[in-house]
């Protein structure tokens, strides 16, 4: 059985069209599926958890990363069902890391299940956070990601388009992107002193210390943010987290390196201020509080987490 897991709340509302526009296609294919409208924040885990899979089924996502992240949030692990998407998120970064098209053409043939398309088993990753004792935010125990969880100013840019309206306007321009890029701007401009933290890590066994630690994110995929390759060289297939570190003494610098990121990752190449880490379990403590995300959504006031790879333990056919 084909389970299409749609979300019309997706890309600021508009993703209620491309829904619209896949059963109308899934129908013209004589394809038989069963629709599964989300309704609100956490359904489509919900959704999913309800659902007896089985290697014969397939579970198609219309929806953006944080659906995504719902959908594998509810799964049983291993999944035994093959995972498609189909892309109407506003970042659309798990799409872009595993080189998915946003179009409905493109999709069609990976549903075919007599054709000879091979399934990628792809890992996922797990944190679990610790809060600040003076904080009324909650503590994340063995929340999953598929793209990438941050630390730091890149979760505060998350946090901040969640809660403007910017988002929801450029969405509705078709230039979701640009929105990303003010807020990171923005809140780059506000990243004082008071912002930067100290920070300890501890990856595969191995401990480091950075100070004036602006974020550090840790990647399944290359991309968050709506397209910013933070872990160039990061691969769903490999059983490694990949980990970008930014530590630097003026939140000016900050500028020029998010330049060189959207040229290619080459924000790497700062190398007394940019720290790349690959490992399979990281521990990361701080001075001070700081948000956290996970593919997008964000817990704020944590003193630090611990991540781990879940190493093959989802099925993708795209």
């Amino acid at each position: 059985m084909l389970h299409v897991i749609a979300n019309p709340a997706s890309h600021s509302g508009t993703g209620a069209g491309r829904i619209k526009k896949l059963t109308r296609q899934l129908e013209k294919e004589h394809l038989d599926f069963c629709l599964h409208m989300t309704t609100g924040k956490g359904n489509a885990g919900t959704i999913v958890s309800t659902l007896s899979l089985t290697s014969e089924d397939q579970l198609l996502l219309s929806g953006g990363d944080g659906s995504m992240n719902e959908l594998i949030s509810g799964l049983s692990l291993p999944c035994p069902a093959d995972v498609l998407l189909f892309p109407s998120g506003s970042g659309n970064d798990f799409a872009r890391g595993m080189k998915i098209s946003k179009e409905l053409e493109d999709l069609i043939p990976f549903l075919d299940r007599q054709a000879a398309v091979p399934s990628r088993n792809i890992d996922l990753g797990q944190v679990t956070s610790f809060p600040s004792k003076e904080s009324s935010s909650h503590a994340l125990k063995d929340k999953r990601f598929c793209v990438s969880c941050g630390f730091g100013m890149d979760a505060a840019t998350c946090d901040a388009l969640e809660t403007g309206k910017l988002k929801s306007i450029c969405n509705r321009l078709h230039i979701g992107k640009l929105s990303y890029l003010i807020v990171g701007i923005r809140t780059i401009l506000q990243t004082g002193k008071d912002k930067r933290a100290a920070v300890k890590v501890t990856a595969d066994g191995k401990t480091v210390r950075f100070r004036n630690t602006v974020f550090l994110s840790v990647h399944n995929l290359p991309y968050e943010g709506g397209g910013f390759p933070f872990a160039p060289e990061a691969s769903p297939e490999d059983g490694i987290l990949d980990v970008c570190v930014i530590h630097v003494p003026s939140r000016f610098l900050m500028l020029p390196m998010l330049a060189a990121c959207l040229l290619g990752g080459r924000h790497t190449a700062f190398r007394h201020f940019c720290t790349s880490i690959r490992c399979k379990t990281i521990t990361v403590s701080s001075d001070r509080p700081m948000p956290l995300h996970t593919d997008g959504e964000v817990v704020r006031d944590q003193m630090g987490f611990t991540a781990a790879v879940l190493p093959g333990v989802l099925k993708c056919r795209q």
